[in-house]
């Protein structure tokens, strides 16, 4: 039982590494995108990399991740609307 709770909880811990990467990644490309396109190909690119989020996140069974892509996306189109 101890095994199991340990194991789980170091799962968890395994996954931030990715969520960084992921989020270094959205801020590289949306700070390079900016120099040379407009802010309306800017946000299909995020909303891009957030439907990459929910599916990778989905398929690979990382329900944090879907989450996450899930609650930005939602926060995107809601910004995209006001």
């Amino acid at each position: 039982m101890v095994y199991w709770s340990a194991k789980k909880k170091q799962a968890n811990f395994l996954y931030f590494p990715l969520v960084i990467a992921l989020l270094v990644a959205l801020l590289f490309t949306v700070h390079v995108t900016t120099y040379f396109f407009s802010g309306v190909i800017v946000f299909w690119l995020i909303g891009g990399h957030f439907l990459f989020w929910i599916l990778y996140g989905w398929f690979n069974k990382i329900y944090f991740l879907t989450i996450i892509g899930f609650t930005s996306a939602l926060f995107l189109l809601i910004y995209t609307i006001l």
